[in-house]
């Protein structure tokens, strides 16, 4: 599939891409797995899904009220839960130079990717009930914000990794970092601005934590405050297990 003009997903709609023409009795979007969204990108209203499974998807802009799902469950149903185990997919979907703003839900499977590689200008916003992800989520460029639901990134397929850009922990709602952690090149950098984050699986490179908010590293992160990857006072090292419900989610 290919658009340059706007593509709606309604109140109780469904865009769904993949590459195999009927499953369950859903319709999909076939161009060989490779979709492109271009012009006004994706709108999902409240209610609304957006289902990429065995596909890619690059998307210039995508504003979300529903729910963005990479890959699919064992039995072909959708997961929203991350606790519960969901086939890896090799999903990928990229957000281009229109950016992001997401007040659903985004679930990345173990296999699948989430993209971020926008521009200067562009905004990329993760809100709602955030973002659960057992696979990987990559930020290229441009700066990500979490500013509500937070990141639930803590299965053992699990990983951030940052090339360039900027991910912001702006969420009262608490992270967690785990799985294969979290990688921060040079040019990219996280700062945890608001809320709290735990980390429980290793840090490769820096992580500045801004006055009113604090993260919480776990014994198996190896990771010390004051030890070079943690800039900043608000951070509690050594604790036995790192979970969104210790950090007060």
């Amino acid at each position: 599939m290919s658009s340059r003009g706007k593509v709606n997903v309604g109140a109780s709609g469904k865009a769904s891409f993949g590459t195999n023409s009927t499953a369950g009795g859903r319709r999909r979007l076939l161009e060989m797995g490779q979709h492109v969204a271009a012009g006004e990108g994706i709108v999902v209203h409240q209610g609304g899904i957006v289902e990429v499974v065995s596909a890619s998807l690059s998307v210039l802009k995508l504003d979300s009220a529903g729910e963005i799902i990479l890959g699919k469950s064992a039995s072909g149903r959708r997961l929203l839960d991350s606790r519960r185990r969901l086939e890896s997919g090799n999903s990928d979907i990229a957000i281009g130079e229109g950016g992001l703003n997401s007040k659903g839900l985004i679930t990345v499977p173990a296999g699948a990717t989430f993209t971020f590689n926008t521009n200067n200008k562009a905004t990329c916003t993760i809100a709602g009930k955030g973002m659960d992800n057992n696979g990987k989520v990559s930020i290229v460029s441009g700066d990500v914000t979490v500013a509500a639901g937070g990141i639930r990134s803590s299965s053992s397929t699990s990983e951030v990794a940052l090339s360039g850009g900027k991910l912001d922990f702006a969420s009262t709602a608490p992270s967690v970092i785990g799985g294969k952690g979290i990688s921060i090149g040079a040019a990219a950098s996280v700062v945890v601005s608001k809320g709290s984050v735990g980390f429980s699986a290793k840090i490769t490179g820096k992580v500045t934590v801004k006055d009113s908010a604090k993260v919480v590293l776990s014994s198996a992160s190896g990771i010390k405050c004051g030890g070079g990857a943690i800039v900043g006072s608000g951070c509690t090292d050594n604790v036995d297990k790192v979970t969104c419900s210790s950090l007060g989610g």
